[in-house]
């Protein structure tokens, strides 16, 4: 087995013990902060003594996969798949072998194309990493609006603002 399928094996595993926490516990009212805890085992440092940078998305997918189950948000049928379009993480401190962590998850807002979630992991109470990720919701292969399921959207939050501004100026930058 290669450490691509120990990965994935891994996320499944994670994923399918949060899929039955979150179905066990009542539906979360509205679109509120999320909270996802975890471990950092062995397996997951491969040759480091830390949470290697890269598994740190791994645990951003399972904070939003969390915020939209236990919202029994993707259960209506309004949406299949999703799609990450941009995903951005900022490292502050490392988590080292068996720490536990929660990664806390929340809509920093939409428009018509885009969901933006706002990640935050901690140890303790201490923030070690700030995760922000732009996601294309899809059924049958079209792109759904946000505002379609969520309604008209608020403003963006500036730092959502400026990291579009970002987006669009790689977009448009000549090829180097």
């Amino acid at each position: 087995m290669t450490s691509d399928d120990e990965a994935v094996m891994n996320l499944v595993l994670r994923l399918a013990l949060l899929l039955l926490k979150t179905y066990l516990t009542p539906a979360q009212p509205g679109m509120t902060l999320s909270t996802a805890r975890f471990r950092a085992w062995p397996h997951d440092l491969r040759l480091r003594d830390h949470l290697p940078n890269q598994r740190f998305f791994n645990f951003m997918e399972l904070g939003r996969f969390h915020l939209l189950h236990s919202r029994r948000l993707a259960l209506k049928g309004l949406f299949t798949h999703r799609m990450i379009a941009a995903q951005d993480l900022v490292y502050i401190k490392p988590i080292g072998r068996l720490q536990s962590f929660k990664v806390t998850t929340e809509i920093a807002g939409w428009d018509s194309k885009y969901v933006y979630y706002a990640h935050k992991v901690f140890c303790k109470e201490s923030l070690v990493a700030n995760g922000l990720v732009k996601e294309a919701l899809l059924k049958n292969g079209t792109l759904v609006s946000p505002i379609n399921i969520f309604g008209n959207p608020p403003a963006l939050p500036e730092t959502i603002s400026r990291w579009q501004a970002c987006h669009q100026a790689l977009k448009q930058a000549p090829a180097a």
